[in-house]
């Protein structure tokens, strides 16, 4: 049996994740290009590395449920992307940057395996296959590459809400929202978990750790050709009901590339590591 570093998995998802999140990450910042990265981390860091990255509108706080479970033999690291969460804002976003962002954090922890969901895979991709960041393996949660996004499946708006200010926390908390919905309601507690994680006090109330700006960033996502290109391994979990199309595996084969893996996780819509979050721990400690 596989040991996550914490006591023995209760069967009740409750108590599976209240144990999770109450082993508290270390938290520190990192400088990038003069700018502060806002850091967490679990277990050993004398352990291999293994980096973490959010997707779009998200923060590090997203993985709070599944990186105290992966410390066994490994030191885990997540951060927010410029833009999100505690890191800093800019006056203008690109996948180039972001992408530059994951490769320095990458090499300020020894990380050579980098596990990304949506924009967080697909900026680990460019990191590796555009400024040769020399990734050993690549975990790429349902991200949705150029040519392979399941389009009757796309959302209808990224629009988050309005950045705020409320002046009570119950009204943005109403607000509150995952884009694009989830096919099935993600555990309340970790929906509470997320919400807490992603509002501060601002003057006249409450807003979100997110710069509206994030949404007009500049640049073009990664295709095909950049898997193609990669270093090392790359490991696609596709979610059943998520953003990547069926036949991504025919596609990759057709650009001339080739999986190391890939997973289904049948139930799961885009938010894979909220949706079946115990399936995603099982498939990481496998693959990484």
């Amino acid at each position: 049996m596989r040991s996550t570093g914490l006591p023995a998995r209760s069967t009740d998802l409750s108590e599976w994740l209240t144990g999770a999140y109450a082993s508290l990450p270390r938290r520190t910042t990192v400088e990038v290009d003069g700018r502060l990265s806002s850091v967490r981390s679990w277990g050993d860091p004398e352990a291999p590395t293994v980096l973490l990255v959010h997707g779009n509108q998200a923060h590090a706080g997203w993985w709070d449920h599944l990186g105290p479970r992966l410390v066994t033999g490994r030191h885990v690291v997540a951060f927010d992307l410029f833009g999100h969460g505690d890191s800093a804002w800019l006056p203008s976003y690109s996948w180039d940057a972001w992408a530059e962002q994951v490769k320095s954090i990458a090499a300020s922890y020894g990380a050579k395996r980098v596990v990304g969901h949506s924009l967080g895979g697909s900026l680990a991709l460019t990191a590796a296959a555009r400024f040769g960041a020399p990734f050993e393996r690549l975990v790429l949660l349902d991200t949705p590459l150029r040519g392979t996004r399941r389009t009757a499946r796309a959302p209808a708006s990224l629009a988050p809400p309005r950045p705020g200010p409320y002046p009570l926390l119950e009204r943005a908390r109403e607000r509150f929202r995952l884009v694009p919905p989830s096919p099935r309601d993600p555990h309340p507690l970790i929906l509470e978990h997320l919400f807490r994680e992603s509002v501060h006090r601002v003057e006249g109330g409450w807003g979100w750790k997110r710069d509206p700006v994030v949404l007009a960033r500049q640049g073009e996502a990664p295709g095909l050709r950049e898997l193609v290109d990669a270093p090392g391994e790359v490991v696609l979990v596709r979610s059943g009901l998520g953003l990547v199309r069926d036949d991504v595996m025919e596609l990759v084969r057709d650009a001339g590339g080739e999986l190391f893996a890939e997973v289904v996780v049948e139930d799961a819509g885009h938010h894979v590591i909220l949706d079946s979050p115990r399936r995603v721990l099982s498939v990481l400690l496998d693959v990484l």
